[in-house]
């Protein structure tokens, strides 16, 4: 498992970047847009993103004041896959996301879900970043072999619906009982059969 103190261990500026235990990203080439893994050094930032305990609640059902260190890295290690969406030009974080199969019990098999979607606030006007991110985890999810997404939306968060339907997302009106009905459930369709 990777954890935040081991982190402390390393130089300042490490480009280590920290990945679930099962899978790892390959980075392109400087200067692409680009998703990579998240790096010690982006902590702080993202963390800096959610500020109150309402900002963390449209992403996550984690109790707290605001996002921490210990709850991120929660987040990193429940998930298959960590995503963080850089600005061009400068390799700083703009958008974060998760990958998961261990977030809702009884997630049907080829199914994923898209978590913790969040967005630098000085960004968060640039639509396009949510949607960079939602195309990310398409890419990343279906390379993994997975026939769906699944993304849970909180009922005030009128930014996440919005992007889901933009992106494709069917909000599934029927819940199947592994869906918590506190949320409004999202579903994308990859179009590939798994074994």
């Amino acid at each position: 498992m990777y954890r935040i103190d081991r982190l402390a261990n390393r130089s300042e500026g490490s480009l280590e970047p920290i990945t679930s235990p099962m899978f790892k990203i390959s980075l392109p080439s400087p200067g692409q847009d680009r998703a990579r893994n998240i790096l010690s050094q982006d902590i702080p930032k993202i963390c800096s993103w959610v500020k109150t305990r309402k900002a963390l609640r449209m992403v996550s059902g984690d109790n707290g004041d605001c996002l921490t260190p210990n709850i991120l890295q929660k987040w990193l290690e429940n998930s298959l896959e960590n995503l963080v969406l850089i600005e061009i030009g400068s390799d700083q974080p703009i958008g974060f996301c998760t990958i998961s199969i261990s977030e809702i019990e009884c997630l049907p098999a080829g199914c994923v879900e898209l978590c913790h979607l969040i967005i630098d606030p000085k960004k968060r006007r640039a639509f396009s970043i949510g949607k960079r991110l939602c195309r990310a985890v398409k890419e990343k999810a279906s390379t993994f072999g997975f026939s769906y997404i699944v993304g849970r939306v909180v009922p005030w968060n009128g930014y996440a619906k919005v992007l889901a339907e933009r992106e494709g997302f069917t909000e599934i009106k029927d819940l199947p009982l592994w869906a918590p009905d506190a949320f409004h459930w999202y579903n994308y369709d990859l179009g590939i059969v798994s074994n």
